[in-house]
């Protein structure tokens, strides 16, 4: 879309959303990261086969993990875990509900963070994390201050890593990446909760111009409010019974 369509970003961020709930539909699939890996090339203007190839890889990497977990009877204790009954359910009244008032929060979001020209106040991760915060089956939605101080230490922990390790120590830049995972870990450890999304907002400042690295925890501080607030006045009435996973 970013390479043949020249509409502004708020539309195809719209759009792109609503290919990919459609996709994760006919799939019968749960991968909410798609919607995050559909979004970040608006905001980070990667409009090259590298990005594409680049999320291949990275998703073999991620499924050959999850064989493993999966061979070895490993348990996930992630808060984004769901249950194999949530994933057969098909969608009813309830559910394009649910996917509908998601769909009007993000161009909500969006809308405010491109016009102020806050961009990361959108970003990805962010949105799948509304989306699991949304989802009153998951844990996420129980624990709204600790998710939101998770995320924001995990944007601070992004940004010091690349600001130390990358660009005062002039150390790789997939050093300070994997000080960061490791660090993003600890945090995982020392909140007792396990928040994929939040992984992702920590590793995003690898990526992003320096010039913005400064004000990313202060727009990611926001998005989070603006999500959760969002997620706490629309979805509270919904029963974990009835909100399907994907």
């Amino acid at each position: 879309m970013l390479h043949f369509l020249h509409y502004s970003q708020e539309i195809l961020i719209a759009c792109t959303f609503i290919l990919v709930i459609l996709q994760l539909y006919l799939l019968r699939s749960n991968v909410l990261p798609s919607i995050s890996a559909a979004i970040l090339p608006f905001l980070i203007n990667a409009d090259s086969l590298y990005y594409p190839l680049s999320v291949c890889i990275l998703s073999g990497i991620i499924t050959t993990g999850r064989w493993y977990f999966n061979h070895f009877q490993i348990h996930d204790h992630s808060a984004t875990l769901i249950t194999y009954e949530e994933k057969q359910k098909r969608w009813g009244l309830i559910e394009i509900n649910f996917w509908f008032k998601i769909f009007v929060g993000i161009v909500f979001v969006a809308t405010i963070a491109l016009q102020g020209k806050w961009i990361y106040v959108i970003s990805p991760p962010l949105i799948v994390s509304f989306v699991e915060f949304a989802k009153s089956s998951g844990r996420a939605e129980h624990r709204p201050w600790r998710l939101f101080l998770l995320i924001l230490s995990a944007a601070f922990s992004g940004i010091l890593g690349v600001e130390v390790i990358h660009i005062l120590l002039h150390w790789p830049l997939w050093i300070s990446a994997g000080c960061i995972v490791i660090w993003t870990f600890f945090l995982f450890y020392q909140f007792q909760f396990i928040f994929p999304p939040a992984a992702a907002i920590s590793l995003l400042p690898t990526i992003i111009h320096e010039q913005m690295l400064l004000l990313y925890p202060l727009q990611v501080a926001v998005g989070a409010i603006l999500f959760i607030a969002i997620g706490k006045l629309s979805f509270h009435q919904l029963k974990a019974a009835e909100i399907v996973g994907a």
